[in-house]
């Protein structure tokens, strides 16, 4: 998971990293309790790295071959989402996240 709180930081350079459990991805959907996080403007991008390899694979013509997600739910069609779509607001205090992984794929 990658945490940005600026535009320039997304989609390369997440201000934090975190990993998750695979068991806490249920019927396709992470949810993420952040609560020792600064009060802010955020966005949160998921990788289901399938591999371990710590990067996106692809399939035939950029076709995203593992689970992705972003905040917000935002579905993007050919490339990444603009930072604006995807972010959110973490106030003080606890914050809970829900995320839908997308597939271009069947999921095994």
């Amino acid at each position: 998971m990658g945490l940005y709180n600026h535009p320039d930081q997304f989609p390369v350079n997440p201000s934090k990293t975190y990993d998750f459990m695979k068991t806490s991805l249920k019927e396709g959907i992470m949810e993420i309790i952040l609560d020792d996080i600064l009060p802010g403007t955020y966005v949160i991008s998921l990788l289901d790295d399938e591999n371990g390899n710590d990067q996106m694979d692809y399939r035939l013509i950029k076709i995203p071959g593992e689970g992705f997600g972003f905040s917000n739910n935002v579905k993007p069609r050919l490339k990444h989402p603009p930072y604006d779509n995807c972010s959110f607001r973490i106030p003080k205090g606890q914050s809970r996240i829900r995320i839908e992984m997308q597939y271009f794929r069947n999921k095994t």
